[in-house]
């Protein structure tokens, strides 16, 4: 059974700014992934969207490869990584593959 849901340009180019987490929730989430994989570590994030979370857990020493399936969201994503100065790999993907 297939997903009938996908994020077009409208909800794309506002889900960063609906779903944004304040600067100390997104610090404390960075610092626990960073402690579990490390500064260097690699971590691949599965249905990234606009990379809300990734970036800065990026800018915190990882590097990250996310997935998503709307190429929509990625496209976000992408316009947003300029502020990371981490590494964010982007593909479209869809996981269940």
């Amino acid at each position: 059974m297939g997903l009938d849901f996908s994020f077009d340009r409208r909800i794309a180019a506002q889900y960063e700014e609906q779903r944004r987490h304040p600067p100390a929730v997104s610090a404390a989430v960075a610092a626990v992934i960073v402690e579990l994989v490390g500064n260097a570590g690699r971590v691949l994030e599965l249905g990234i969207g606009t990379g809300r979370i990734a970036r800065p857990i990026a800018d915190a020493g990882c590097s990250i490869v996310g997935l998503d399936l709307s190429m929509e969201m990625l496209r976000e994503a992408a316009q947003q990584q300029g502020a990371a100065t981490g590494f964010l790999g982007l593909a479209q993907a869809d996981i269940r593959h």
